[in-house]
């Protein structure tokens, strides 16, 4: 018996001994990965006194393949991919929502294109759009909900995917596509270079930190706990964050999936051929 509980407990240790195995967006180039994150996990791994892993998924496709099959304990997500996760299961847990540097926790897609005194987007819409991915938010759904607002059809032939939000505005400044759809934040840092705004969207929920089912609730309030009273405009909380990346450092929120219901409906609208 001696010999059974001291056998139990060496597994307990190598259990909880695990590291913890976090998968960043995908959007993200893998050698920008630790410059964005290392700063936030490295903080959890203090504070919690637990070592966290990054694994690294090229495409939203892969990743939540990954967290259905519990290879990833959290994932940093878009709406869209959280919202396709929520249709097949409610195993997943959302642990915070991270706010943007004006301090809100929602954000828009921006509709663009190079010719500046195009009023509408008919005109557009007859020629190829650049989208990033099926599962960006920023991509097919936003896509088809600005044309459906506009009484237009995105068709299959009509759109083509670019995968990031960058390379979906090179392909515009190129001359590759005539219009384009991205995040605002990241069409407004390149609209110097003669790109212009045609349609917006209204506000998505932000992007947020999702747990698989083999995370514990415990963890999952303790991650909360660390990460939810930490304000960037508190200069001393500021002098913390300052090295984290954007897409974390400006502070979280508490979350819940009836927040990201205004993409389950628009997913119950649109139908993304290109989803998993």
């Amino acid at each position: 018996m001696r010999y059974l509980v001291i056998l139990s407990l060496l597994l307990l240790q190598s259990i909880w001994a695990k590291p913890l195995r976090f998968a960043p967006l995908p959007m993200f180039k893998s050698e920008l990965i630790m410059e964005e994150y290392r700063g936030i996990l490295e903080h959890l791994e203090k504070e919690l006194g637990i070592t966290i892993e990054t694994v690294y998924y090229s495409d939203y496709k892969t990743l939540l393949e990954a967290i259905r099959t519990s290879k990833v304990d959290i994932a940093h997500l878009g709406p869209l991919p959280y919202a396709t996760l929520l249709k097949e299961t409610d195993q997943v847990q959302p642990i915070v929502q991270f706010l943007n540097k004006d301090g809100q926790s929602t954000y828009t897609c921006s509709l663009f294109s190079t010719r500046e005194k195009v009023s509408s987007i008919d005109f557009i819409a007859t020629k190829p759009i650049a989208l990033t991915q099926p599962l960006s938010t920023c991509g097919y759904l936003s896509a088809a909900y600005l044309y459906n607002g506009a009484n237009l059809e995105l068709k299959e032939d009509n759109y083509y995917y670019a995968n990031t939000h960058s390379n979906v505005i090179l392909e515009v400044l190129l001359g590759q596509a005539q219009s384009g759809i991205a995040k605002t934040s990241e069409f407004l840092s390149y609209s110097h270079l003669g790109i212009y705004e045609l349609a917006r969207t209204p506000k998505w929920p932000g992007f947020l930190w999702v747990g698989s089912p083999t995370l514990s609730p415990t963890l999952i309030s303790q991650i909360q706990n660390t990460l939810t009273p930490l304000y960037y405009d508190d200069p001393l909380h500021r002098e913390l964050m300052s090295s984290w990346g954007d897409g974390v450092k400006y502070g979280a929120v508490y979350t819940n999936a009836q927040a990201y219901k205004p993409i389950t409906q628009l997913l119950e609208k649109f139908q993304i051929n290109e989803l998993p």
